[in-house]
């Protein structure tokens, strides 16, 4: 029976930039890029893949070894190779509660382009129990060897584990759905309540029985310019940082009616109420807006966060070569 698949845990330092941001390497990339510099101790320019000795951890412990903290079925990771006692070829691959099988040829990999061998991948299969009577599981494991000059370095190999839902060869994604729920930072809470603020209309009250059409409080033109008024601001501006200034001209422009007009309007209290209903709706409006800004600014440090460690990358790199450069001269 194939182990139940299970999603993997998530925690808040792993998680990924947001949905679709995924570790998904060629094979090539894998061999000539991150083994190759982990095997000759160059830095890389992000570190996702942890040095663990997988032999030495069952399967099912793996996913919480893993750096990158994800429900897809598959896991990354830095494998020291660990020789038999007495014996300088066979790798030791037995855990305490089973072994990994080898299954089939070596796949050699070729760089794209010139057909150069860079690395061999061996495929295994995790068993439980002891050799030969070991019971297959739906856990594989692709380990990675690296090739330089013809000659297999087996300092340190790459390992990709997948656990598939079936035995055979794997048609499905390994993948995780994706599942709202694990985004949800409550934005989505707040633009409810917001709409529901703009969609309830506080000028309309109950139908009188006798009458057709519903009824409505008395509503000072001065009302509607602004609610016009803040409409505008928004729009040219794209932000709420005009608040307060539209509500100072707000205050000023009721002033002003009122003194005008001392004798021929008088406010009535509905429409005090109605005007104080308008400014809870544009609160509530700003509290969603400034909700939204501070999203797209998380997002904007996260996205200046990788090309700073994309910079210093590159400035370790200069060093280097200059190093090397003067070394050489």
């Amino acid at each position: 029976m194939p182990d139940p698949v299970l999603p993997a845990p998530v925690t808040a330092s792993g998680k990924p930039i947001a949905p679709g941001f995924r570790f998904h390497p060629t094979d090539e990339e894998l061999i000539t890029y991150y083994l190759k510099r982990k095997v000759e101790g160059k830095p890389m320019r992000f570190d996702v893949i942890r040095e663990v000795n997988i032999y030495k951890h069952e399967p099912s412990d793996l996913a919480e070894l893993s750096r990158l903290k994800t429900k897809d079925q598959e896991w990354y990771f830095f494998c020291p190779l660990e020789k038999r006692q007495n014996c300088s070829t066979v790798i030791n691959r037995a855990t305490k509660e089973g072994y990994w099988k080898k299954t089939g040829d070596d796949k050699k990999i070729k760089r794209e382009g010139d057909d150069e061998l860079i690395g061999v991948v061996k495929t295994l299969v995790y068993h439980r129990g002891r050799s030969p009577k070991g019971n297959r599981t739906n856990w594989v494991l692709y380990e990675y060897r690296l090739v330089i000059n013809k000659l297999e370095i087996d300092s340190y190999v790459v390992c990709r584990v997948i656990r598939k839902e079936h035995f055979g060869p794997s048609t499905e994604c390994i993948y995780a759905p994706f599942s709202e729920q694990d985004w949800d930072d409550g934005i989505n809470e707040k633009i409810q309540q917001g709409k529901k603020h703009i969609d309830e209309d506080p000028n309309t009250v109950d139908q009188d029985d006798n009458n057709s059409e519903p009824l409505t409080r008395g509503c000072l033109p001065l009302t509607t310019l602004v609610q016009y008024k803040r409409k505008r601001q928004l729009d040219s501006f794209g932000s709420y940082n005009n608040s307060s200034q539209t509500a100072q001209d707000a205050v000023s422009s009721v002033a002003a009616t009122l003194e005008e007009n001392e004798v021929a309007t008088m406010v009535p209290t509905s429409s005090s109420t109605e005007l104080i209903d308008h400014l809870e709706t544009e609160k509530q409006e700003m509290a969603v807006a400034r909700e939204t800004y501070n999203l797209d600014l998380m997002s904007a440090e996260v996205m200046v966060s990788i090309l700073q460690g994309q910079v210093d990358a590159l400035r370790a790199e200069n060093e280097e070569l200059k190093k090397t450069n003067s070394n050489k001269g």
